[in-house]
């Protein structure tokens, strides 16, 4: 399966890589899995969340503009990202 290949690769909201500076409380059982990208004033994050092993959903978040600070845009990929794992609670 091509998630065998992939999922070791990519950064863990919270626990490793770039991602692992966002200190969001995930629900048990679910888990971020993210690729990050940047420029100047411009973050992304594509990836998959996963709920209780199985893969739930994929998202991409691409933030830019008037959020030129990166602390301000690591704030709203917090937000997001625990909006995102609860949505995925609700619909397990």
């Amino acid at each position: 399966m091509l998630a065998e290949h992939i999922m070791p690769a990519l950064s863990v909201l919270g626990v490793q890589g770039t991602l692992a500076g966002h200190r969001v409380k995930l629900p048990s059982g679910v888990v971020v899995y993210g690729k990050t990208g940047s420029m100047h004033g411009v973050s992304a994050v594509s990836g998959v969340v996963s709920v209780q092993g199985h893969l739930k959903w994929v998202y991409t978040l691409l933030l830019e503009g008037g959020l030129h600070e990166h602390a301000v845009r690591m704030r709203v990929m917090d937000r997001w990202f625990a909006r995102l794992a609860q949505a995925a609670i609700l619909s397990a």
